[in-house]
């Protein structure tokens, strides 16, 4: 049987930008985990995150694989789990206000989101600082089927 994974990766990381995509709208420059840089509001590529405006750093990692069931002839069907971090960043000097409302859009991503991967409910982390920035991680819990050929 041929190694599945590559293809569930691509699958799964599609189906993450697409969703978050579709949500944040250009709210602000994105960082996506296959990228090298940050994409801006307007969809250009930019090496840093900007040092004076609001931005979101998208990350998944997978906590297990199991095998669900074995068929003979087709392969069968696989669960991979794992948790989908959306952590949102604003300049210190802009207040709190200015994060939080960031995060409570960034709960609505993927909150009990059902759509080829299988969402929890999604909660935010304490408020953390560094570098100029407060932040908080939103994070959500996920389940992808995959046929196994």
């Amino acid at each position: 049987m041929a190694d599945e994974r590559p293809t569930i990766d691509n699958t799964i990381r599609a189906i993450i930008e697409a969703r978050v995509n579709t949500v944040w709208n250009g709210l602000t420059a994105v960082q996506y985990p296959a990228v090298d840089g940050l994409v801006n509001s307007i969809g250009a590529l930019i090496d840093e995150p900007p040092t004076d405006a609001n931005w979101l750093r998208v990350h998944y990692e997978y906590a297990d694989t199991d095998i669900l069931t074995i068929a003979p002839d087709s392969g069968g069907l696989n669960r991979t789990s794992g948790v989908i971090m959306l952590t949102v960043f604003t300049p210190i000097g802009s207040g709190e206000k200015a994060l939080w409302d960031l995060v409570g859009t960034a709960k609505t991503v993927f909150d009990r989101y059902h759509n080829k991967i299988r969402c929890g409910a999604s909660g935010a982390k304490q408020k953390l600082n560094e570098g100029g920035f407060l932040y908080v991680s939103v994070t959500t819990n996920f389940v992808f089927y995959a046929s196994i050929s």
